[in-house]
This record gives C-alpha cells, structure tokens and sequence, in this order.
C-alpha cells in the first residue's frame, strides 16, 4: 500500500513538473510573439515594403501594410553567431558574383562630327520618335546566389537548391568555406570591437531570384527566431 501511495506521488509530481514546462515555455513563447506583432506594427504604418523572416515557419514573407505580398520558403538555413529572438535589421547593401546591369543606350548621333556641314533645309515633315530597343530587366536576370549585409554586422547568404553533379559540389565547396571562413570573420569583428552573425539560407532558384529583385538597401527585414534552430 505505501508502495502505491509513494508511485502516486511520483507520479504527481512529474505531471506537475512537465505541465509548469509546458506553461513556462507557452509563456515564453507568447512574449516573443507579442514582441513580434508589436515590431511589424511600426513597419506596416509606412508605405514602403517590408520583410519578415519567419525561422519558424521557415518563410520569408515579403509584406506591405501587414498585407502579404509573396512568401519565399527556406530550404535550409544555418547559424553562426548569437542571434536575438525578435529582432529589425535595415539592410546596409547587397553583393552578387555577377550584378545585373541595364544595357547602355548610346544615340546614333553620338559619335557625328558636330563640324559637318548643315544639310539643306527639306519640307517640313511631323517628327518621329527614334526606335530604340531597351531590354528590361526581368526575374531571369537577378542572380541566384548573393550576400545580404545589414547594419549590427548580420550578413545573409542566400544560395539556390539546384541539383545535379556540378552544384553538389559547389554546395560541398561552400559548406567547406562556411565552416572556414566565419571562425576568422568572429575573430576579425570582434578586434574591431563590432558584432558579428551569420544566416546562410537556401531557396529555389526562382525564390532566391525574387528576393534579390525585391530587396534594396536601407530594407527593412524583420527576423522572428523564437526557438533554437
């Protein structure tokens, strides 16, 4: 009978225990997210378009006036450095191996001798307006795999999920240099006695495109990380 009597207690407290866990975390939880919905508050009163970057949902949302505009799933994502739970980065610039770049237009007349001489006056005609083709710059055109820095020494890379040979090792090659290059970059920040953390996200290629096209600096990018990744 004591026996039953002390497994009972036991038990008792262990249901106890768990459910203060439960508690304590849902808690927690509901801090972050109103911290969250009280941070996006003060981007969605402007008119300029937003970026939510949802580590829980692994999402970015692409957002204006709390509305979303589009939402880029991540593939992977990987951490190096502290990182905030609910924190607002202004983007400081972003760098590609290959940058689009517009055509440049150079009128037909540019290179003319301005010393010719003058044809004769001909009849009047109604004025045309010269033909020019000007390629636009389309979602094809923005690269795929680029770096996002952003003030307090956060920076971003994003790379596509591509398959086959040849990516698999460029994507075994980067992993390489990740685990190389960010222990030096810490040292590096923190004799300049500034901070320093790294996202290295992965997307589909067309997402990866659409993010690049729609980012500018001096973005704003929400970043929500409520439990540890």
């Amino acid at each position: 009978m004591r026996f039953w009597k002390t497994f009972l207690l036991i038990h008792v407290f262990v249901v106890l225990f768990v459910s203060a866990e439960v508690h304590s975390e849902t808690l927690k939880n509901s801090d972050e997210e109103r911290l969250l919905l009280q941070s996006e508050l003060t981007l969605a009163q402007k008119t300029q378009i937003y970026f939510i970057l949802n580590l829980e949902d692994r999402k970015i949302y692409i957002k204006a006036r709390g509305v979303v505009l589009r939402g880029l799933g991540l593939k992977a994502v990987k951490f190096w450095g502290s990182h905030d739970k609910v924190k607002l980065y202004t983007l400081a610039g972003k760098a590609a191996f290959s940058e689009p770049r517009r055509e440049e237009i150079i009128p037909e007349n540019a290179n003319k001798d301005k010393k010719d001489p003058q044809p004769s006056a001909a009849p009047a005609t109604p004025a045309t307006p010269a033909t020019v083709d000007i390629k636009a710059l389309e979602l094809e055109d923005m690269p795929s795999s680029y770096r996002l820095k952003f003030d307090n020494g956060l920076v971003i890379s994003v790379r596509p999920d591509s398959g086959g040979i040849i990516n698999g090792l460029y994507s075994v090659a980067r992993s390489i240099n990740w685990y190389i290059s960010q222990p030096m970059l810490t040292v590096w920040y923190a004799i300049k006695n500034g901070p320093y953390g790294a996202l290295n996200l992965v997307l589909d290629e067309t997402d990866a495109r659409a993010l690049y096209w729609s980012i500018h600096e001096g973005s704003r990018v929400l970043i929500y990380n409520p439990q540890d990744q």
